[in-house]
């Protein structure tokens, strides 16, 4: 868990997936993580679109990338991973 608060990761891997990015990017389920006490969404969107990623709200901080040598510390710090199947 990060020092902020509880962070939520999405990772789509090497690939694209801009449909889970543009369903994270709903407002109600955006609003629906503020509620249960996420403060920071971290978006890893590979070969994605960044126009889907979406803006930060009040009380959820958005940051985003397309790729990283590792994840390892992102998925350390996240309170919940969200990944395609």
């Amino acid at each position: 868990m990060t020092e902020e608060g509880r962070s939520v990761l999405v990772t789509v891997g090497t690939t694209s997936f801009d449909e889970l990015v543009g369903s994270i990017a709903e407002e109600n389920f955006m609003k629906e993580l503020v509620a249960k006490g996420y403060t920071r969404l971290v978006l890893q969107i590979g070969k994605g679109d960044e126009a889907r990623v979406p803006q930060s709200i009040a009380g959820l901080t958005v940051d985003h990338y397309s790729l990283k040598p590792s994840i390892k510390i992102d998925m350390q710090q996240a309170s919940l991973i969200i990944s395609h199947g």
